[in-house]
């Protein structure tokens, strides 16, 4: 049993990477906050505490003595400033027997400042918009080289907090004087777009620098209507803004953990440029989730050097909805059907629940009796159904038709039919000859690569302070 410390647990990205967790075997989690009325108020059934704020200087002292008390080895950062302290004090923690899937500290400092990525984006050679930094009052004279409208932010923030934008130059500057005297600003000409341009990437890198998994997903809503968090979202493949994303991260430096890339496309030119860069899980990662791809369960594995598999296949066309404390995420078959793939928190039952995913036509001489038996819950064809066969389907509750992603393998497919429809046995029908398969072992495979059958998941030894 791993035991796992997810900070910024009253957050959203503390949330999403709780609600990860408790969908994996072998993993026990603590959710820590600032914020005893906040903790509360969780829906999941796990240990809490409560730890300073990261702005005490007492945090990670703090951390490092309760992890050690109770056994705790892997720290998941859920706010920008935790996985700044994370990555400066890791080798402190890793002393400790405690590791946090965090970049050193000077390559996260690079990412996380706003004005450092412009920088970055300018080196790579990706699009971004046209910034000056404000230090002072007197730098407000440098706005006159930007053209109107421009947006102003905090040059290190989140979640659009402390944003002004202006369409024109005000007679007064007195509001962005004022934010100026407690933070530097970036002035940045505002990239044109609606509902629908945000994209954000998220990748994840494993100790030896190598990128395991890739993700992308764009906004269908926003809480501004100049961007910020996302409020519904729906799974993309977007190569461009992975291609951008990656060249980003190796301009930042040797990165290993989470590193989440937002993008936002101009409406004009149809142009990504690169808005933020956050070195932790994001606000809306349930999608990612949701959508098969569990961050923070990767993130697990990375911060105990464990090998996995490399991953680009998800579900593409997964639409989540931000709920107040969990989120709601809907999948459509190609016959027209709709389940809700939300993942609850709640490690797989283990009553039987068979389904049949049926891979070619020879086939469907099993339909008929498949959808007879009352033992098989679901059956799954893959393929676009004709007229009649979405007729069929209307009459067959249990039916449904499949045209997966280009980027799930074949061999995998089993695995994705018993996630979609959480299955606890696969029968994979495949050139007339029918085989039975318990899901556990095909999500074992696909984590860990098919010769791990038969092999028992077991949380991996502790990693050394070097490959900390």
């Amino acid at each position: 049993m791993t035991r796992v410390l997810v900070t910024a647990a009253s957050h959203p990205t503390g949330r999403n990477c709780i609600r990860a967790l408790l969908d994996q075997e072998n993993v026990e989690v603590i959710a820590t906050d600032s914020r005893e009325a906040a903790l509360a108020r969780l829906p999941f059934d796990v240990r809490r505490a409560t730890l300073p704020p990261p702005e005490s200087p007492e945090f990670i002292s703090a951390i490092a003595d309760f992890c050690v008390k109770h056994g705790i080895e892997v720290i998941l950062p859920g706010l920008d400033s935790i996985t700044l302290l994370l990555a400066r004090h890791k080798v402190l923690l890793a002393q400790s027997g405690v590791f946090a899937p965090v970049p050193d500290y000077n390559v996260a400092v690079r990412a996380t400042d706003k004005f450092s990525l412009m920088h970055l984006a300018e080196a790579a050679g990706v699009p971004h918009a046209k910034t000056v930094c404000l230090r002072s009052e007197a730098d407000i004279g440098c706005l006159a080289s930007l053209r109107y409208p421009i947006i102003a932010k905090p040059r290190v923030g989140h979640g659009a907090r402390g944003v002004l934008m202006y369409e024109s130059p005000p007679s007064d500057w007195s509001k962005l004087i004022r934010a100026i005297k407690k933070h530097e600003m970036l002035a940045q000409e505002y990239i044109p777009g609606e509902a629908g341009s945000i994209y954000v990437c998220g990748l994840l890198y494993d100790q030896r620098h190598d990128l395991k998994f890739a993700f992308q997903s764009k906004s269908i809503k926003t809480e501004f209507n100049f961007g910020g968090p996302a409020m519904c979202g729906v799974s993309v493949q977007e190569p461009v803004i992975r291609a951008y994303s990656e060249k980003l991260v190796r301009e930042a430096g040797p990165w290993v953990g989470i590193a989440l890339l937002e993008f936002k496309r101009h409406s004009e030119t149809g142009e990504f440029n690169v808005m933020d860069f956050n070195p932790r899980i994001w606000g809306y990662s349930s999608l990612a989730d949701d959508a098969g791809v569990s961050f923070p369960f990767a993130s697990v594995l990375v911060a105990h050097n464990r090998g996995f598999r490399s991953h680009d296949d998800y579900l593409v066309g997964v639409h989540m909805e931000r709920q107040q404390l969990l989120d709601q995420s809907t999948y459509t078959f190609a016959c027209g059907k709709r389940i809700d793939i939300s993942r609850p928190g709640e490690y797989r039952a283990a009553n039987r629940r068979v389904v049949v995913l049926i891979k070619d036509g020879s086939g469907m001489e099993h339909l008929a009796s498949a959808l007879d038996d009352s033992e098989i819950d679901a059956v799954l064809v893959l393929g676009r159904p004709n007229r009649e066969r979405v007729q069929r389907c209307a009459i067959h509750e249990k039916l449904y038709f499949w045209d997966p992603p280009t980027c799930i393998s074949h061999e995998d497919l089993g695995y994705w039919a018993g996630y979609l429809l959480r299955a606890t046995d696969v029968q994979i029908v495949e050139d007339g000859v029918a085989q039975l398969h318990a899901w556990h072992d095909l999500r074992r495979s696909w984590w860990f690569g098919y010769e791990s059958r038969m092999t028992p998941f077991v949380a991996a030894p502790t990693v050394t302070r070097e490959a900390a």
